[in-house]
């Protein structure tokens, strides 16, 4: 059987990326809160003002570099193993030696 047709894209319009009319809408809103939570009336400078907000904590310094320079891989694999019944996870870190 077939099960293409279960996927989101393919019935009406409920899948695929939104319309450029409601991204713009959502990205005004951004800046019009962003603006009220600066206390500026300029985009520019509330969009700086909440950056520099944002860098005074390390989870917002994170988020900014995540933003700016892309977020870095995640070379962490898991394995799992069965010793029985009762499943055991074990971390590999491929960087480490064995």
């Amino acid at each position: 059987m077939e099960k293409r047709k279960n996927n989101k894209g393919t019935i009406g319009n409920k899948g695929g990326r939104p319309k450029k009319v409601d991204e713009e809408h959502k990205n005004h809103l951004f800046a019009e809160a962003i603006k009220k939570i600066t206390r500026s009336t300029d985009d520019d400078e509330s969009k700086i003002k909440y950056i520099v907000q944002l860098a005074d904590f390390e989870r917002g310094k994170i988020f900014i570099a995540e933003h700016v320079f892309g977020k870095p891989e995640n070379n962490i694999k898991a394995e799992v193993l069965t010793d029985g019944v009762v499943p055991i996870i074990q971390i590999i870190n491929p960087n480490e030696e064995k």
